[in-house]
C-alpha cells in the first residue's frame, strides 16, 4: 500500500473520530441546554403541554404535538401545522408550517410547500424555503437540494 494512501486513511479515521466526538459533545450540550429551560412535555387526555421540575402544569395541554424548548421557544403543532411558543405558553409564531425544527443560534428550519428554509424568532423567513430536505444534526442543520446536493442546486 502506498504511503500516501495509508496516511490518507489514517487522517480519515482521525477526522471521523473527531467528528463523532464533536457530535457527542454537541448532543450533550444541547440536552443540557434543553433541561436548563426547566419545562418538560407532558401528555394529558390526548393533548400536550409542559410541566415544571416539580411536576406542576406550567403550560396547559392544548397542543397535538410538542418538542423540547430550545433558546426559549418550543415547537408546537395544532391541526397538523407547526409554530412556536415561549416559556409562558404564549404563541410567538402561529402554527402555519408543515413541519418545524427547534431553534439553534437564533434560527429554526421550517417546511413550507415541501421545501425547507429558516425563520428567525419572530417567524420571519430569513432563508426562503428552497431546499428539498433537511438533516437535523446535533450542532445544526444541513440542507440538501431536491437533487440531493448539499449546496441546494438541482
Amino acid at each position: 500500500m502506498p504511503v500516501h494512501n495509508t496516511t490518507s486513511k489514517a487522517l480519515w479515521r482521525i477526522a471521523m473520530a473527531l467528528g463523532m466526538a464533536c457530535a457527542t459533545i454537541c448532543s450533550v450540550r444541547r440536552c443540557q441546554a434543553a433541561t436548563q429551560e426547566q419545562l418538560y412535555p407532558v401528555p394529558v387526555r390526548g393533548k400536550y403541554g409542559f410541566m415544571d421540575r416539580r411536576g406542576r402544569i406550567a403550560i396547559q395541554p392544548l397542543f397535538d404535538r410538542v418538542r423540547l424548548f430550545s433558546e426559549g421557544m418550543a415547537v408546537v403543532a395544532i391541526g397538523g401545522k407547526y409554530g412556536y411558543i415561549d416559556t409562558r405558553g404564549s404563541v410567538i409564531v402561529p402554527p402555519k408550517f408543515e413541519d418545524a425544527a427547534s431553534f439553534s443560534e437564533g434560527l429554526a428550519a421550517v417546511e413550507v410547500g415541501k421545501k425547507w428554509g429558516y425563520v428567525d424568532k419572530s417567524g420571519r423567513l430569513v432563508i426562503e424555503p428552497r431546499f428539498g430536505s433537511t438533516s437535523i444534526r446535533p450542532c445544526g442543520t444541513i440542507f440538501r437540494g431536491a437533487g440531493g446536493r448539499r449546496d441546494g442546486r438541482q
